[in-house]
């Protein structure tokens, strides 16, 4: 396609030099900072979150099971640590819930979308 239009540099520089108002960026700058900076800050409380989690003992299997059994008759909330690490070497937040099934080796709590292994728990105690 074609332009057939032609314009002239001088009016161009004529009309932003006297008739053109700027109602200035500053205004869609600030928005972008304060957007910039907000997702900056989640990230850094992320990963500072992540940073101070507190590594429990390894509890044995015996008391494991012992504590969600307990938990699960009492109907209880417990915590618990994974023995799983992160991409960065770090345990992960402890994870919070109600036990709501268990079998030999799996358990279910409130909010999990899966179930966890028994084997991969680090840590447990009832809040």
């Amino acid at each position: 396609m074609k332009n057939d239009y032609h314009y002239d540099l001088n009016l161009v520089k004529q009309f932003f030099k006297y008739d053109y108002r700027d109602r200035g960026m500053l205004k869609w700058q600030g928005f972008y900072l304060s957007d910039h900076t907000a997702a900056l800050k989640k990230t850094a409380n992320t990963a500072k979150a992540h940073e101070h989690v507190q590594v429990h003992a390894q509890q044995s299997l015996a008391d494991i099971s012992e504590i969600l059994a307990k938990s699960f008759a009492e109907h209880r909330l417990v915590q618990l640590q994974l023995n799983i690490l992160n991409k960065n070497d770090q345990f992960t937040q402890d994870i919070t819930g109600f036990v709501t099934g268990f079998n030999t080796d799996s358990i279910w709590l409130t909010g999990q979308d899966f179930p966890i292994q028994i084997q991969d728990i680090r840590h447990i105690i009832i809040s």
